[in-house]
This record gives C-alpha cells, structure tokens and sequence, in this order.
C-alpha cells in the first residue's frame, strides 16, 4: 500500500501472467521504493523463524503424554471450532445420510476435528473425549502427520487466523515450541 494506489509484483509465473492480464499502470520508481522500504520495515518486525524441523518426532514422542496435551489447552480452548474453520489448511469432514421417504440423500459436511462429537461413534465411546486430545490431534495432523506422508510439508500455513480468531488466545506456534521443548527435555 503505497500513496497513490497499491504495488503488486508477482511471486510465480502464473502470477506474473495474471498481472500482465489485467492492465494495470506500472509503479513509479517512487511507489516501488516506498514499497521496498514497508515490505523492510515488516520483514525487520517480524525476527527469524523459528526452527521446527525437530516438530514431527517431538509431537509424535509426545502422543501419549496427556498431562503435556491438556496443560497446552487448559484455560484456553473453548471448543468454539473458530481456529478450524478459518484455517485454509482445514478439511475435517463427517458424512451424513439423510431421508425423505424411500428416498435419500448421502451429503459431505464440512466440519471440526475440535468439536467433542468428531470421533464419537455410534456406541457413544469417544477416543478424543478431552480438549486436550483433540488439540493433540489437530497439532499433531498438521505438524506431524501430514510433514511425515509429504515430503516434510506442514498443513498450516501461518496466516494467523487462528491465533487471531480465538477468543482465548490460543497459539498454536506456542503449542509447537513448546512441544519441541518438552520432547528434548525428555
């Protein structure tokens, strides 16, 4: 954001081929050195990334560790879902079957591995019963599970929304380090 208008430069070739698509008025070289200076500035704020390279065998050494889940949610999660569905990296889903007559129809919803009836099944047994658990498990898909089946890529992106969304401040960046720390110091 810049005086006069916004600077967008493009990061891939499909984007550079999107840009060239819509006729857009080039910067001046005023606007693309203020642009320079504020992307600076952010890039200064924000200090080195972390290094979780450690997160996927630390959270899987951690799995049985109940004491280390439910201190990571106590006095935080509300079981709200907000942090799932603003997550762009978030595809739980549950099947349904419902009747009209002798008719009906099979639907695919979208829904919350947060949420306490996620894994309850039809006996009424839940193995995901505590906040705790399915903290657990969502921390654990997205930064073990999903860097061990692919290639060492994490299902999260780090666009904030959950951190930001929730209404008591649960981060989920804590939840990792933290992980990290506890596994070593085992």
């Amino acid at each position: 954001d810049v005086e006069g208008g916004l600077v967008l430069r493009a990061l891939t070739e499909k984007g550079k081929k999107t840009l060239e698509a819509g006729k857009l008025a080039d910067a001046s070289a005023e606007q693309l050195k203020a642009a320079d200076a504020a992307n600076d500035k952010v890039e200064q704020s924000m200090g080195d990334a972390p290094d979780i390279t450690a997160a996927p065998s630390a959270i899987l050494s951690l799995f049985e560790n109940t004491e280390f889940w439910m201190n990571q949610t106590v006095g935080g999660c509300l079981s709200c879902r907000a942090c799932t569905f603003l997550c762009p990296t978030c595809y739980c889903f549950n099947i349904t079957d419902e009747s009209n007559g002798t008719a009906g129809t099979r639907l695919r919803n979208w829904d919350s591995c947060m949420s306490s009836h996620f894994t309850r099944g039809a006996s009424g047994h839940n193995p995901r019963n505590t906040r705790g658990d399915r903290r657990r498990n969502r921390v654990g898909h997205k930064f073990s599970d999903c860097p061990r089946l692919h290639g060492g890529r994490v299902s999260w992106c780090g666009c904030g929304r959950c951190i930001k969304c929730c209404p008591s401040s649960v981060d989920i960046r804590k939840i990792v380090l933290n992980a990290i720390k506890e596994a070593g110091n085992v």
